[in-house]
């Protein structure tokens, strides 16, 4: 692992599902479906990535993750 990237423990991230409400599928993707969200407190709208992981994907994964906090 270089050092820009941050050590993820895939079982520790929380189920979004009491936080957003998901409102529409957007897109699918190698993992699982993006879809439009709402978070339930504030409304704001988000994209919200439903993955199915296998412990042979979870390297792959948190590179993803990594790429994704950057953006």
């Amino acid at each position: 692992m270089n050092n820009n990237q941050i050590e993820i423990d895939l079982n520790q991230l929380r189920d979004p599902s009491g936080i957003f409400e998901l409102i529409e599928v957007v897109g699918n993707g190698t993992y699982g479906q993006v879809y439009k969200g709402r978070h339930t407190k504030t409304g704001q709208l988000a994209a919200i990535k439903v993955m199915d992981v296998t412990q042979d994907e979870e390297e792959e994964i948190k590179l993803e993750v990594n790429v994704l906090k950057k953006v």
